[in-house]
């Protein structure tokens, strides 16, 4: 998605275009491009602290894997499995949005920080491919898609901050020794061709239906 190319100092480029401004919107203006490559938790998001002071809020860096399958209508899927680093775990680790999220909020409002972080990714999505089609022509694709990468920041509240969008997928805070890195990888692709194949045969199987 050229919306989310790097228009300067990791600027979104469709912030420049869009009415709405990056305040506006549950994320960072910044958040594009290879200019803000290396993520990095808060200052003062650090583990260690005095004996018998009260632990630290845990802060996490959480990236979502989103697959991206129409603009228009905007369609768009998580995959359940995302990477997580947080001010006391530096190392990424991969695990379930479902259950970090009741891990991180409890049963209670782990189901509205879901609702959340659908909401948050969906508001920029919008943005963005709103943005887009004023700038090009709507053009018809079948089986087009789009993998992103969302880096949400989680700190006290159910709701996230976008602080990075990538056009690929990404897996740097994950350990390559151990090759948590290309699993991961490799497991999210194939859901994504899997997922991708079966949505095909269905559309394929109501087309000969309708012409029945």
């Amino acid at each position: 998605m050229e919306a989310f190319s790097d228009a300067g100092g990791g600027l979104c480029h469709f912030l420049t275009q869009s009415e709405r401004t990056g305040s506006e919107l549950p994320m960072s203006p910044h958040a594009c491009g290879s200019t803000n490559q290396k993520l990095r938790l808060p200052e003062g998001a650090d583990s260690r602290s005095p004996v018998g002071a009260p632990p630290p809020t845990l802060v996490a860096m959480v990236n979502v894997y989103v697959l991206v399958t129409s603009v228009k209508p905007l369609t768009s899927f998580l995959h359940d499995i995302t990477v997580v680093t947080t001010n006391q775990e530096r190392r990424g680790r991969p695990t379930k949005l479902r259950n970090f999220l009741l891990q991180q909020f409890g049963p209670n409002a782990s189901h509205d920080a879901l609702g959340q972080t659908k909401k948050v990714i969906g508001e920029v999505l919008q943005a963005a491919v709103s943005t887009n089609q004023k700038q090009q022509p709507f053009s018809r694709c079948v089986l087009c898609f789009q993998l992103l990468t969302f880096s949400l920041l989680f700190s006290s509240s159910i709701t996230p901050l976008v602080v990075q969008v990538e056009t690929e997928l990404t897996f740097s805070s994950l350990s390559g020794d151990t090759f948590d890195r290309q699993i991961t990888k490799d497991g999210i692709l194939e859901d994504t061709l899997h997922f991708l194949f079966l949505s095909s045969e269905t559309q394929t199987e109501r087309r000969q239906v309708r012409r029945q």
